[in-house]
């Protein structure tokens, strides 16, 4: 009897202890984190996706009333977008696009995509409307029950909207009308422009995709025909505001904003990642007040351990969202420190590693999106400047211009002339001059990155 009641001495001062230390690792790892959290917020920074949303914009001004009508009436076309998007119909448009000469080829492409103008043609006619109110604000309720599949529905609505506008400017170019088919690019971008609300990086990287179909689209279109030189310069400042309206420093904020809660959730007692999902989708984390039981059960709950995990997830986030403001030239150095920083971080933090992000992958796009629109918006001011000397000039130089930077290197694009046109490049994520060849390798990325104009190598 003796020994059950010293065993039971035993076991209640060990479950004093290890609360009496949890409580104490609790709460000074919550004070720790408290003033990290406190930080942010003095930056002006956000700790909530709710303090993300973007500032209501009128029903009547609100281009997002336009997609949702849009997204119904692309299930109604649903079998022709089907076709549209096919692997047969994407080699027909690029075999075109590679030898416009051919007569036979153009006449199927052409006759193919007057289809489409003809049956899509209420679908262009609210895309119309959507670009000419020039705002749009998506409705942003990321605690909605099904927000994920919300969220995605709306940017696929808008990237389908571009690959019709994108045909539909290949369907001008081809029938003569290059002008007309440079206003359907000029949309493209305004559409685009919509998506700087967004606050994750799957908007970030369909806005990085819809303006390589909108610089693949011109390219295009200049092959085919020529539009006039007024055409071309009024879409010269959609170029540039284009490569400006990238947000991927909101976009990570945004990123962290999610990883804070998930960790909140994660202390009082959502074990399982897709438990915590769901309960954000349930309006947990905003809504829900906290009890004494609750409470009780955090005390209880060995808090510290992924309150140690957000702290330290919290300082490799700050250094991502603060190297996202830099050029990718002078971040380089900086893009590997932080990636091996993330990959050597301790096992004991294994949530560190799952929920930080790094930049690179993210900067790397943008650097190669921005070359494509930097090296479309030289070609455009070179067709400017023949038209204005009667030829290209022999360097970017003699534009007399402030021109775009290569991203990756901070120096002057690479432009050669050839043939009836020219060249303009960027060297890519290799720093490397590949001779400005643009063809994706093994790996899928680009040697090179920017614009060709009726180029033939000397």
């Amino acid at each position: 009897m003796k020994k059950l009641k010293r065993l039971l001495i035993v076991i209640i001062a060990i479950i004093l202890i290890a609360f009496i230390t949890t409580t104490i690792l609790n709460y000074t790892s919550g004070k720790k984190l408290k003033t990290a959290l406190q930080q942010i917020k003095d930056k002006g920074e956000p700790l909530t996706l709710a303090e993300m949303a973007p500032p209501m914009i009128p029903e009547e001004e609100n281009a997002a009333i336009e997609f949702e009508i849009i997204d119904i009436l692309f299930n109604k076309y649903d079998d022709l977008l089907r076709q549209i998007y096919s692997r047969k119909f994407k080699k027909l448009i690029e075999s075109y696009c590679t030898d416009p000469a051919d007569t036979a080829l153009k006449d199927e492409v052409v006759t193919k995509l007057k289809v489409i103008q003809e049956e899509c043609a209420d679908i262009y006619k609210h895309i119309d409307k959507a670009t000419a109110l020039g705002k749009c604000r998506f409705p942003i309720d990321y605690w909605a029950e099904d927000y994920n599949a919300i969220s995605l529905a709306r940017l696929e609505t808008v990237r389908s909207c571009v690959r019709l506008l994108r045909l539909k400017a290949l369907y001008l170019a081809a029938t003569g009308k290059p002008d007309e088919a440079l206003q359907s690019i000029q949309q493209m971008f305004t559409l685009s422009s919509y998506l700087k609300g967004e606050t994750m990086l799957v908007g970030l990287y369909v806005q990085f995709a819809i303006n390589y179909h909108a610089v693949d689209a011109l390219e295009n279109t200049l092959v085919i025909a020529t539009p006039s030189i007024d055409a071309c310069r009024k879409l010269i400042p959609d170029l540039i505001k284009s490569r400006n309206t990238f947000f991927l420093k909101r976009a990570f904020m945004g990123e962290r904003t999610l990883g804070i809660q998930l960790f909140d959730l994660l202390r009082v007692g959502k074990k399982r990642y897709d438990d915590v999902l769901a309960s954000i989708r349930e309006n947990y984390y905003l809504n829900r007040k906290r009890s004494r039981y609750d409470n009780f059960k955090s005390a209880l709950r060995p808090a510290f351990i992924f309150t140690y995990n957000e702290i330290e997830y919290l300082e490799k986030m700050a250094r991502s969202i603060q190297c996202a403001d830099k050029p990718y030239f002078e971040a380089k150095e900086e893009l590997q420190d932080i990636n091996k920083d993330i990959q050597n971080v301790s096992k004991l933090r294994p949530l560190v590693r799952a929920f930080a992000l790094t930049p690179s992958g993210a900067m790397q796009h943008e650097g190669s999106t921005q070359a494509r629109l930097s090296s479309a918006e030289i070609a455009l001011r070179l067709l400017v400047y023949r038209e204005d000397n009667g030829e290209f000039p022999e360097t970017l130089e003699e534009l007399n211009e402030d021109i775009p930077l290569d991203p990756f290197t901070g120096k002057s694009f690479l432009y050669r002339r050839g043939g009836e046109g020219f060249v303009i490049y960027s060297v890519g994520e290799n720093l490397v001059d590949d001779g400005g060849i643009f063809e994706k390798d093994d790996k899928g990325k680009r040697p090179d990155i920017g614009f060709t104009y009726r180029y033939t190598a000397n």
